[in-house]
């Protein structure tokens, strides 16, 4: 999976899949610890890129969603500080 620093603005942790029509699959694990590698307990929104709550993951939580491969994305956004979160994308198939 690839890695992201998610900060407190949704906006700029944006991980959005080809939007070539495809049908795609998300993966999203919210690691537990910041930046720095410290432990945190704060949580992770999951949002639609346009600001549309889908998900919250708590520390060591993940989900696993189907996402279309239209113009939205999908967004993170962190509760307080930081989270380093991992994501991937799969295709049906």
């Amino acid at each position: 999976p690839s890695k992201i620093t998610v900060s407190t603005t949704g906006a700029n942790n944006i991980i959005q899949p080809n939007t070539d029509g495809q049908t795609y699959y998300v993966f999203v694990h919210h690691t537990g610890v910041d930046s720095s590698g410290s432990a945190v307990t704060s949580t992770l929104g999951v949002e639609l890129t346009g600001d549309v709550a889908i998900g919250k993951l708590a520390a060591g939580e993940f989900m696993f969603m189907p996402v279309g491969g239209h113009s939205l994305g999908v967004q993170l956004q962190a509760s307080a500080g930081t989270i380093v979160a991992e994501y991937a994308y799969f295709t049906k198939g």
